[in-house]
């Protein structure tokens, strides 16, 4: 069951909307508003002949969009396969000349985005450091400024 104005106004997660129905009278009963009432959900049944299977699908990565102070710049993943480089693309990167100059944009490859992806590395902080022993720029833009992740359906490319 799904309570449409918990969802609309104080739900931070999924959880926090969707009940089963002894829940859904638990939490509600509590609140003194009629305006919460609850939709059931039932579940997809595809039309006759079609060929929907109810597996898990996976999505895989494709690009990560960064905004700071209206300042984009993307990761871009190149090609379709699962092992395909990384870039950083950076449309700001410099500039020529002044009021009424260009911006220069930065394409450069991104070797260790894999890496600080990495389920198994991620409780290893060391691999996110540079030769310097710093935190790497592009690692801290990745993790500060994520706005938008854009993923593929690598199955659904067969379609296309």
């Amino acid at each position: 069951m799904m309570c449409e104005e918990c969802y609309l106004t104080t739900a931070d997660s999924l959880d926090m909307a969707y009940f089963c129905g002894s829940c859904f009278e638990k939490v509600h009963a509590q609140l003194k508003e009629s305006d919460h009432a609850c939709d059931e959900l039932v579940p997809y049944k595809p039309s006759p002949g079609c060929n929907y299977s109810n597996s898990r699908v996976c999505l895989e990565l494709a690009s990560v969009l960064c905004i700071e102070s209206s300042h984009y710049v993307s990761f871009v993943r190149i090609g379709t396969d699962a092992d395909s480089r990384w870039i950083f693309f950076d449309s700001m990167s410099d500039r020529e000349g002044e009021a009424f100059g260009y911006s220069i944009p930065e394409i450069r490859p991104c070797p260790n985005f894999e890496e600080w992806l990495d389920e198994r590395k991620l409780n290893n902080s060391l691999h996110f450091l540079g030769s310097d022993g710093f935190a790497c720029p592009d690692f801290l833009r990745l993790v500060k400024d994520c706005y938008i992740c854009f993923y593929v359906w690598p199955d659904g490319l067969l379609y296309s």
